[in-house]
């Protein structure tokens, strides 16, 4: 019985880790998504107003 308690101690202990590491992957990836965006704003505006590179 002791066996079978540390065995679910354990797996439940993989689970939160793994489950703390999936959620600052998916933080890291909302942040990048945002930053992509911002990106492609800011281009958009200096397209728009006849800057860098525009012939």
């Amino acid at each position: 019985m002791d066996k079978l308690i540390i065995t679910l101690l354990v797996v439940i202990g993989v689970l939160v880790l793994f489950l703390g590491i999936a959620l600052e992957e998916i933080k890291a990836l909302q942040q990048d998504k945002r930053d992509w965006k911002n990106r492609y704003y800011a281009a958009a505006q200096i397209k728009a107003k006849g800057g860098v590179g525009e012939k």
